[in-house]
């Protein structure tokens, strides 16, 4: 659970965001790039017998990804055993600011922590865009939404 995408967000806090997903799914796509331009297999750089710096180099660019390929799932499957849901899942966190701009604009406040009456509304919303298996969790996308629209409505005062 220490290199969970919230882990890694929170240890990454006043600086950009972190994803280890994502980042390596980037890097793999960067990493293709290079492999499918070169239109040689792992084998063919493999089996060069008078290698210098240039095929080394293209060497290292396989074993990278390689390396990626490996970690990509075991990443993958620690988003998938948090408990409640991965709160950093961004479509949830989307759609709870839209509702949380919307329950304020209707309701002149905010939703308030263990609101039962805004999750249920936040569980239909989110259950139309066709989240996935796991139950998000309601209560910190919910935090994430009113702590970004206040940060929102400070930064126009």
């Amino acid at each position: 659970m220490i290199f969970s995408p919230e882990a890694i967000r929170a240890k990454s806090a006043g600086q950009y965001r972190v994803d280890p997903v994502l980042a390596i799914k980037g890097a793999l796509k960067r990493v293709r790039a290079i492999t499918r331009a070169t239109r040689w297999s792992r084998e063919d750089i493999e089996g060069l017998s008078n290698k210098d710096a240039y095929w080394e180099a293209f060497e290292a660019v396989f074993a990278a990804e390689h390396a990626l390929q490996k970690a990509l799932p075991i990443f993958q499957s620690q988003t998938t055993r948090l408990p409640g849901g991965r709160a950093g899942a961004l479509h949830v966190q989307a759609v709870a600011r839209a509702m949380a701009n919307a329950w304020h604009v209707l309701t002149g406040r905010l939703p308030a922590k263990n609101n039962e009456n805004f999750h249920n509304l936040l569980a239909a919303g989110v259950a139309t865009i066709g989240h996935d298996a796991n139950e998000p969790n309601l209560e910190s996308a919910t935090r994430i939404a009113v702590a970004r629209i206040k940060k929102e409505a400070a930064t126009r005062s």
